[in-house]
């Protein structure tokens, strides 16, 4: 079963044994992170104004070789309900596990999205498609507009 959260502007669904938090903070609208019972998770952050998606990923991708400096990542490239994603993939390692990061990014409306998803490579296999759910659900909503500003 699905649980949803639908405020804000923004709409998606996520299993209903996950754990949502939701934040904002000074640099983004919104800042949402859903939680599997286990190690994968995935992240929401609205920025209100449209930012530079290239520019966006790099200091991403940075901050998190900060904290894992073998991290080893690939540009990518994909198409998600129609929204075209701009990306990157990264693999590290912590703890002697390897994690996977998905990280994307684009513009909906006036706003940026930023969205991450990590799993660690053990787990992976059976959180994959429910992490594409989650990013699925909300891309094929509409995009935030002025009506539904979340400050």
């Amino acid at each position: 079963m699905f649980a949803t959260y639908n405020q804000a502007g923004v709409s998606l669904a996520y299993p209903e044994n996950w754990t949502l938090e939701e934040d904002h903070d000074e640099e983004a609208r919104l800042n949402l992170t859903i939680t599997s019972p286990n190690t994968a998770f995935w992240t929401l952050i609205v920025y209100a104004e449209p930012l530079d998606l290239a520019l966006l990923l790099d200091q991403t991708l940075a901050a998190l070789k900060e904290e894992y400096p073998e991290l080893e990542s690939a540009d990518t490239l994909e198409e998600v309900a129609g929204v075209p994603l701009l990306g990157k993939d990264a693999t590290f390692f912590y703890l002697e596990l390897t994690s996977t990061v998905h990280i994307r990014a684009c513009h909906r409306g006036a706003s940026t999205y930023l969205i991450l998803s990590q799993s660690e490579d053990r787990e992976l296999s059976r959180t994959a498609e429910v992490l594409d759910a989650i990013t699925q659900s909300l891309l094929a909503g509409p995009p935030l507009t002025d009506e539904t500003d979340v400050n």
